[in-house]
C-alpha cells in the first residue's frame, strides 16, 4: 500500500523502503528519498510519544478549522533550527484526516549518519557548543528535553545534526524555567554521543568478527560516561579529552581501549 503525506508526496509500500530501524522503541523508521519516514506506535487508539499537538507545534500547521479549511500554502515551520531534524511532512490516518487527532507516520529530512569518527576533534567541539545553542533555542520554544540517546545525534560532512524529538515535552509558558535542565541535558549528552561512537566502534568490529557478545563488554563505557558528565568543568574536561588528537576516530579508538584494558 502506498501512502500520501499530507503536502502530496507519495510514499511507497514499506517492503519498498530502505529500512533503518523497523523495530524501533517509539516507532518504525524507514527511508525514502530524502525523507526519513517513522510510522509511529499506537496504544489504545493513542499516539504513545509523538501526539498530535506535539507535532502541530514542530510543524506549525496553519489550520482554518471555523470553515474546515486547510490553506496548503501557508505552512510553516515553527521549529526552524539548522541542526535539529524536526517533523516536516505527516501521513494521516484516512480515516481522521488532517483535523482528526491520529495519524500514521511523519516525515524528517535524510542526513546520512557517516560516524562520530568522521570528525576532526575541533569539528565535534564546536558541534557540542552547537548543541548547546539548539538546546536552549528548544528552551525559548517552550519544549524540554526528557531523552538522552547518543542514536539520535547524526555526524555528517563536519556537523552534528539531532533527530527523534518523541519524548521532547511540551510545556507551554515555561520557556524561562526549562533552560536550565536543557543547558544541563545538552551536557550529559555530550558524552553520551562519546559512548555511542564508541559503542558503534565495536559494533562494526564485532560485525567483522561474528562476535555476537559484544554488547556485554560495553558496561565499562557507561560506567565511564556517567563519571564524566558530572565533571563541572564541562568545556574544559571535553577539550582535555580530545586535544591531543586531531580526528575524532584516533581519540574514540584509544578511549575505548584505555577504558576497556582499566577493567
Amino acid at each position: 500500500m502506498a501512502y500520501r503525506t499530507d503536502l502530496g508526496k507519495l510514499i511507497p509500500d514499506k517492503k519498498d523502503l530502505i529500512k533503518i530501524n523497523p523495530n524501533g522503541r517509539d516507532g518504525e523508521v524507514y527511508r525514502n528519498d530524502k525523507f526519513v519516514i517513522k510510522f509511529v506506535k499506537f496504544s489504545d487508539e493513542a499516539i504513545l510519544y509523538m501526539d498530535m499537538e506535539k507535532l502541530r507545534y514542530f510543524r506549525d500547521r496553519i489550520r482554518h478549522e471555523y470553515v474546515g479549511v486547510v490553506d496548503k500554502n501557508m505552512h510553516l515551520n515553527r521549529i526552524d533550527h539548522q541542526i535539529l531534524l524536526t517533523p516536516v511532512d505527516v501521513i494521516f490516518l484516512k480515516e481522521h484526516g488532517p483535523f482528526g487527532n491520529l495519524y500514521e507516520a511523519y516525515l524528517t529530512k535524510y542526513v546520512e549518519h557517516m560516524g562520530l569518527g568522521s570528525l576532526t576533534c575541533n569539528e565535534f567541539l564546536v558541534g557540542i557548543e552547537e548543541i548547546l545553542e539548539a538546546y536552549k533555542y528548544l528552551a525559548s520554544k517552550n519544549l524540554m528535553a526528557s531523552e538522552r540517546h547518543g542514536g539520535h545525534v547524526i555526524a555528517n560532512n563536519g556537523k552534528l545534526y539531532i533527530t527523534g524529538f518523541d519524548r521532547t515535552k511540551l510545556i507551554v509558558g515555561a520557556g524561562s524555567h526549562i533552560a536550565p535542565f536543557n543547558e544541563s541535558f545538552a551536557k550529559y549528552l555530550a558524552y553520551e554521543i562519546i559512548r555511542w561512537g564508541m559503542l558503534e566502534m565495536m559494533r562494526n568490529e564485532a560485525a567483522k568478527k561474528k562476535d555476537t557478545t559484544w554488547l556485554a563488554k560495553t558496561t565499562p563505557l557507561t560506567d565511564w560516561m556517567n563519571k564524566a558528565k558530572e565533571n563541572p568543568s564541562f568545556r574544559y574536561h571535553l577539550q582535555s579529552e580530545v586535544k591531543n588528537y586531531k580526528m575524532m576516530s584516533e581519540y574514540l579508538t584509544d578511549k575505548m581501549d584505555l577504558i576497556l584494558k582499566k577493567k
